[in-house]
C-alpha cells in the first residue's frame, strides 16, 4: 500500500480510526475527513468536514485539490445512528441522519470523482440491519439501504475507469459514544454464528481487501461482516 492515498470519512470514529491505524502501518498515506480531529499520534492528515453540510464537503474537496492530491481509495465510515421510534423522533433529527449517512456520502463522491485515480476503490460502510430491520432505527436503516442501492448503480456508471464500488455491512459494534447499544448486544451475540462481541478491528480486514488489488474484479457488491447474524 506504499503508493496509496486513502481518504476516510469519519476517520476519528471506531471503525475509521482502526482502519486508519492499520493502513498507516502498511505504508499507506491516509487523510481523515471528520468533524473531530484524530488522535495526535495517528500519523494521518486531517481535514475538518461535516457531511451534513454541503459547503463543508466542497471546502474539504477543494483543500485536497489545491494540494494537488490524487486519491486511490475512499472509505465512507462517517455515520450517525438513532435510538428513537419514528413517532417520537423530531423531523430535524432523522433528516440529519439521512444527511450524514446518505446524501453527504453521495455529495462527497460526486465532488471527489475528478481526484480519483483510475482503478481506485470506493468502500461504503452500511449495516447488517438493512437485511433484517430493527425497531427505533428506521431512518438509520433507510439511509444504509440507500447506500447499497447507490453502490450498485454507481459501480455501473464508473466501471469504465476501472473504479470499483462496494460496501461492507458490519453488525452491532458497541462504542463509548453509543452506550445505549450495549442493551442490544446480548441479543445480537445470540443471533450470530460466531457468538462474541464484534470489534471495530473485525471490519478492517474486509475493507482492506476491497481496497486492494486482490478484489480487482469485484464491484457493486455488499459484504456482510457480522459474525453470521445475517446468513445469505
Amino acid at each position: 500500500m506504499n503508493n496509496n492515498h486513502i481518504l476516510i470519512t469519519g476517520g476519528s470514529g471506531a471503525i475509521g480510526a482502526a482502519l486508519a491505524t492499520s493502513l498507516v502501518s502498511k505504508g499507506a498515506k491516509v487523510t481523515v475527513l471528520d468533524r473531530v480531529a484524530p488522535r495526535a499520534d495517528a500519523n494521518v492528515d486531517f481535514i475538518k468536514c461535516d457531511l451534513a453540510e454541503l459547503p463543508s464537503i466542497d471546502e474539504a474537496v477543494q483543500t485536497l485539490a489545491d494540494a494537488g492530491k490524487k486519491v486511490t481509495g475512499v472509505v465512507h465510515c462517517a455515520g450517525i445512528s438513532q435510538y428513537r421510534y419514528l413517532a417520537a423522533e423530531p423531523r430535524e433529527y432523522w433528516l440529519r441522519v439521512l444527511a450524514v449517512n446518505l446524501t453527504g456520502p453521495i455529495a462527497l463522491t460526486q465532488s471527489i470523482l475528478p481526484l480519483l485515480e483510475d482503478n481506485s476503490s470506493l468502500v461504503f460502510i452500511t449495516s447488517g440491519t438493512v437485511y433484517k430491520g430493527i425497531p427505533a432505527h428506521s431512518a438509520y436503516v433507510a439511509s444504509k439501504a440507500g447506500l447499497i442501492g447507490f453502490v450498485r448503480s454507481l459501480s455501473a456508471e464508473i466501471g469504465d475507469r476501472g473504479i470499483r464500488v462496494n460496501s461492507v455491512a458490519p453488525g452491532l459494534i458497541v462504542t463509548p459514544l453509543e452506550p445505549e447499544l450495549a442493551l442490544m448486544e446480548p441479543a445480537q451475540i445470540q443471533s450470530r454464528a460466531l457468538k462474541r462481541p464484534q470489534t471495530p478491528e473485525d471490519t478492517v480486514g474486509a475493507i482492506e481487501f476491497l481496497l486492494s488489488p486482490a478484489s480487482q474484479f469485484i464491484t457493486g457488491q455488499s459484504l456482510v461482516v457480522d459474525g453470521g447474524s445475517v446468513r445469505h
